[in-house]
């Protein structure tokens, strides 16, 4: 890793206009995120896991994993901010906090992976919003507020690991989903490593509206169209994951490149804590005294404060430095929300 800690010079630009003063109006900032448990699932694990019990015991559950995903997000507390999740325990919307829930039907013929971004489109259709992020319930943090009013007319979407793992595990996902034969050319020779490109995760997805809502709708519409209740098929997870990375690399021809995140942009840190042997991130190293705390990690950590705006997937230091409410970095994130003069709705500022 070079001396700049991978933060670029947009990433520079971008907290430099996060660090302004609001203006008025307030630009509106929609977070979207899904608990879908009556759709068809095949998930083993995660937000989406296939559970038994009453919805009652599930709508519990549900309101406990968005007061957690608030918990740990301060930034959903600022002006201009609306929390939003879609769900398929009833067909009402509610208002419970700071958190609108709203009701859909099952579809049992489309896995909730894919069905999330079919309900985002119709939602986002009927709410007022400037920008929207579209995250993973249960994994994903909001460490600070994307600058809405300077954000490029690109696509956000997070990054993923760099491992070679992750093209073999998009192409085997293809295959099980049957869309390897649907996919493009260049997505073809991405898979099979003909040509190179960047690993994306949709835990983190969104931008501005001019940019993500008509891509959003054409995603809608290809989601709708593989997943049909007039041809059903069998359920796989992952469809998500390898239609939007043939859509980033479609974007990426047409010069429009993803805005994303670690080592690449702002949206998201390192999923997993990026702890790969040998490299800056890993925990440790070993010399001729044994096994070391890696001051490189630590340097990092520091040095990247501030500049990205998700965390993925966090490593249990990251989620005890950065995101454990009872932190004192938290404290600190907290208090500099505070300074800039914003009142935070849902959490209490931490005064100085």
């Amino acid at each position: 890793m070079d001396s700049s800690y991978s933060i670029t010079a947009e990433m520079h630009m971008l907290r430099g206009e996060a660090e302004r003063p609001l203006a008025e109006p307030v630009m509106l900032t929609a977070i979207l995120t899904a608990y879908l448990r009556f759709s068809g699932n095949p998930h083993r694990r995660g937000t989406f896991m296939q559970q038994g019990g009453k919805k009652a015991t599930l709508l519990g559950s549900m309101h406990a994993l968005a007061d957690q995903m608030v918990a740990v997000s301060p930034a959903m507390c600022m002006p201009g901010v609306s929390v939003h999740v879609v769900h398929d325990l009833s067909n009402a919307t509610i208002h419970r906090g700071e958190v609108t829930y709203h009701g859909f039907p099952p579809a049992p013929w489309r896995p909730p992976d894919a069905q999330r971004f079919v309900l985002y489109a119709q939602l986002l259709r009927n709410i007022k919003w400037d920008c929207a992020f579209a995250i993973d319930m249960s994994d994903v943090a909001m460490l600070y507020l994307p600058p809405c009013h300077a954000l490029p007319q690109r696509l956000v979407l997070g990054s993923d690991s760099d491992g070679k793992w992750f093209t073999h595990w998009l192409l085997k996902a293809a295959r099980v989903n049957g869309l390897l034969d649907s996919g493009s050319t260049a997505f073809k020779a991405f898979l099979n490593g003909s040509r190179t490109g960047r690993n994306f995760n949709v835990g983190v997805v969104g931008g501005c509206r001019r940019t993500f809502l008509p891509l959003l709708a054409r995603m809608s519409l290809r989601l709708e169209a593989h997943w049909s209740p007039a041809r059903p098929r069998q359920l796989s997870a992952a469809s998500d994951m390898i239609l939007w990375n043939e859509l980033a690399l479609e974007q990426t021809d047409q010069l429009a490149p993803p805005l994303t995140g670690f080592p690449h942009g702002p949206v998201n840190m390192p999923m997993y804590g990026g702890s790969e042997k040998g490299s800056c991130l890993a925990r440790y190293f070993r010399n001729a005294s044994g096994r070391q705390h890696n001051p490189c990690r630590m340097q990092w950590l520091s040095s990247s404060r501030g500049f990205y705006w998700f965390v993925h997937k966090p490593v249990q230091l990251w989620l005890t430095t950065h995101v454990d409410p009872a932190s004192s970095r938290y404290a600190q994130r907290l208090n500099t929300l505070c300074q800039r003069k914003t009142k935070l709705r849902c959490l209490r500022c931490v005064k100085s």
